[in-house]
């Protein structure tokens, strides 16, 4: 016979795993309101469910229910029958404003049919779909490239603040996807050129992204990391979220290609979703590795020793950490 205090427990536990099972219920009720742009349709005033669904092109009733769940997520608000944004909406969700975080949550959203696919993942141990691409038609590439650009302005901020560049000239940066770091390291450093390498899609953007932000100091290049010919030259190569992309193989050849690329006493920094050794936390990354088990063919999340591994077989020295921020870490060598 359970005691009082058991029940309570007993009852405490099976919330908590069926709150793990129904967690996908808000995720797509935010990201659908996201991809729509909902939030964008209340930035010069509240409405009602009514007019918000004519902007949309939705049905009202569907629309009400949608907005009442927002609320419980906390980035609507209701007043005399109208919805609003709350701060987090104002601040992150909407077109335009400098943290806006729309694109790569759209980004998220287009992963989701990966996902929902996991259970033939594991019995095949290959991705779903097409590996490699995080999209299916140039919109969805868009949403992946431009959400880097999300993430990259805060993380490009923390690179200023912990990372002496000043004495470099000539930065690759690789994969570099919309230039983000490359605009505001040049802007930050004024003697500083820097080189973009990244497939031709992805260097269509971040030359409209170069051109927009006026950046006279950034070069495109179009090629494939795994190919090398990256050029000769560098003071410092950037290495930003593009090693959990691949398998251990391809990152130690593209360690070794980044090592020959840079003069002597260059500088690496590789940025990324580390695990702890035993692969047992950070939650995040766990929760990454298996992004990429679904979307790419040997992608994985690594140990900090690994990556120094790495990086001291391609003849990098004095390895150091820096936790870069809640998520992610940093590993910064020189070349001997």
């Amino acid at each position: 016979m359970q005691n009082k205090s058991q029940q309570k427990n007993i009852q405490k536990e099976i919330n908590y795993l069926n709150k793990f099972a129904s967690n996908y219920r808000e995720s797509i009720i935010f990201l659908v309101a996201v991809k729509y742009k909902l939030f964008n349709t209340l930035v010069n005033s509240s409405k009602t469910a009514e007019q918000i669904a004519k902007i949309l092109k939705w049905n009202p009733r569907a629309t009400e229910k949608l907005c009442n769940a927002l609320i419980g997520i906390g980035v609507l608000e209701k007043k005399n029958g109208k919805y609003l944004n709350t701060h987090l909406s104002k601040d992150y969700l909407i077109e335009g404003k400098p943290f806006y975080q729309g694109n790569i949550l759209e980004h998220n959203w287009n992963l989701i049919y990966r996902w929902i696919k996991l259970d033939e993942v594991l019995l095949t141990g290959k991705p779903f779909g097409e590996p490699w691409k995080h999209y299916q038609n140039k919109k969805e590439l868009e949403a992946f490239i431009l959400g880097m650009k999300n993430l990259a302005k805060q993380s490009a901020q923390t690179i200023l603040k912990n990372i002496d560049l000043s004495n470099c000239r000539k930065m690759l940066d690789l994969g570099g996807g919309p230039a983000t770091f490359s605009i505001i390291l040049t802007k930050a450093y004024p003697k500083l050129h820097a080189t973009i390498l990244d497939l031709p899609e992805v260097i269509t953007i971040a030359k409209k992204e170069i051109k927009k932000n006026k950046a006279t100091r950034i070069n495109t290049k179009i090629g494939n990391m795994l190919d090398g010919n990256y050029g000769k030259g560098f003071d410092v190569i950037l290495l930003s979220s593009i090693i959990h992309s691949f398998g251990p193989e391809d990152n130690q050849k593209i360690i070794r290609y980044c090592a020959e690329s840079l003069i002597p006493g260059g500088m690496l920094i590789i940025k990324d979703f580390y695990c702890n050794e035993n692969r047992t936390a950070p939650h995040s990354s766990l929760m990454f590795a298996i992004n990429m088990l679904v979307g790419t063919e040997k992608g994985d999340t690594y140990t900090i020793n690994e990556v120094k591994s790495w990086m001291q077989s391609a003849g990098f020295h004095k390895i150091i950490k820096k936790i870069f921020d809640s998520r992610s870490e940093i590993l910064i060598g020189i070349k001997k």
